[in-house]
């Protein structure tokens, strides 16, 4: 939240520490964020990014060398496949417009705790605001998986989980 109060007049990426990147990501994850003016936030494929994982959800696959990992993006670049929709994005990646970060708030800091699945949270209350969250078809993000967060994942998944299924029931956890 501090650094997303740093400049109130940008859009922001949360960007994990365990991923990697290439070439014009940026601009064609912003792309699609701009596509449709009630888009809050869009997320890449990955190869261990959850429901955006290329081969399946909970089909992680190890990150690729960084040349294939060009070749794979320049690839989905190509295929220009349309956004789709998602209930929520997934925080290894996830571009956030402003106006929809106005409109929302921050990042809830008290109830769930250091960093995992605030986006499932925050997603949902943009949802009951009328905003949606875009998956980039046309981009890839490569992630380690699991790096952020070490062996406090567990524990940190079963909490925040915890707090989300509370709040909404009907929303799927992933």
């Amino acid at each position: 939240n501090r650094g997303m109060a740093m400049h109130p007049d940008r859009d922001v990426v949360w960007l994990n520490s365990d991923t990697q990147v290439t070439g014009n990501w940026l601009d064609r994850l912003r792309n699609v964020a701009y596509e449709q003016d009630c888009t809050a936030s869009v997320t890449p494929w990955s190869n261990d990014g959850e429901f955006m994982t290329l081969t399946g959800k909970h089909q992680a696959q190890a990150i690729p060398s960084y040349t294939d990992q060009q070749r794979l993006d320049d690839l989905i670049a190509r295929c220009q496949l349309p956004a789709q929709e998602l209930v929520s994005g997934c925080g290894f990646c996830f571009y956030v417009k402003r106006k929809a970060l106005d409109a929302v708030g921050w990042l809830d800091e008290t109830s769930l705790i250091d960093g995992y699945g605030e986006e499932t949270d925050w997603c949902m209350r943009a949802r009951t605001l009328g905003w949606r969250h875009m998956a980039a078809t046309r981009v890839f993000v490569g992630h380690a998986g699991g790096q952020s967060f070490g062996v406090r994942k567990r524990m940190l998944a079963h909490h925040n989980n915890a707090v989300i299924r509370q709040r909404y029931p009907l929303a799927e956890r992933w």
